[in-house]
C-alpha cells in the first residue's frame, strides 16, 4: 500500500497548488499510485487552508482523499512530521510520500518512486529515503557545479517536503 501524507501550514494557495499537482500525477500514473492521500490538518489549522484542501477534494472525488487531523498535544512540525509518518506505516504502508504543502509534485514522480520500490525490495533494510527534490545545500553537492539531472546521495535530509519513506 502507498500513502502520501501532506503537511499544511497557513498557506492556502500553496495547499491548493500541491493538491492540485497530486491529482495530476495520480491520474498519469497507471495504475494509481496511492492507495491514500492523507491531507493533514493541524488542531488550529487556518479556515482558508481547509476551504482550499475541501475545494480540491470535492472537485476530484475518484481521487483517494483523507483527511487526518493532528492530535493538539503537537507543538511543532517536527512532531507533525513524525506522527504523520507513523500514522501512514501502523495502517499497513509500504511506501509513504511526505509532502509539504510547498512541494509540487511533478506528473511523473509516481514513476520513480515505483522503480526505487521495486529495485530495493531485494534489500535488507527497512527504510530508504527518495529525494524528489534539488539539494539546495552546496556541501551536499555531488559535482560541482551541480547536476540537477541527478539525484543527489547525502547522509540525511535537509527537509523531509518531498520525500519518500
Amino acid at each position: 500500500m502507498n500513502t502520501i501524507v501532506v503537511s499544511n501550514h497557513r498557506r492556502p494557495f500553496h495547499t491548493r497548488l500541491c493538491l492540485e499537482s497530486l491529482c495530476r500525477a495520480q491520474r498519469w500514473s497507471s495504475p494509481p499510485w496511492a492507495s491514500a492521500i492523507a491531507v493533514c490538518l493541524s488542531h488550529d489549522a487556518d479556515p482558508d487552508v481547509w476551504r482550499e484542501a475541501r475545494g480540491v477534494i470535492e472537485r476530484n472525488l475518484d481521487i483517494p482523499f483523507e483527511v487526518w487531523c493532528e492530535p493538539d498535544n503537537i507543538v511543532d512540525p517536527h512532531q507533525a512530521s513524525k506522527w504523520m509518518l507513523d500514522q501512514a506505516f501502523e495502517h499497513g504502508s509500504d511506501i509513504v510520500l511526505y509532502v509539504e504543502d510547498d512541494v509540487i509534485v511533478s506528473p511523473d514522480a509516481f514513476t520513480l518512486l515505483e522503480g526505487v520500490k521495486q529495485n530495493f525490495s531485494k534489500r535488507t533494510t527497512s527504510v530508504i529515503g527518495v529525494c524528489l527534490y534539488h539539494e539546495t545545500i552546496p556541501e551536499h553537492y555531488l559535482a560541482s557545479p551541480p547536476d540537477p539531472c541527478r539525484l543527489h546521495l547525502v547522509n540525511g535530509l535537509n527537509t523531509c517536503g518531498g520525500t519518500a519513506f
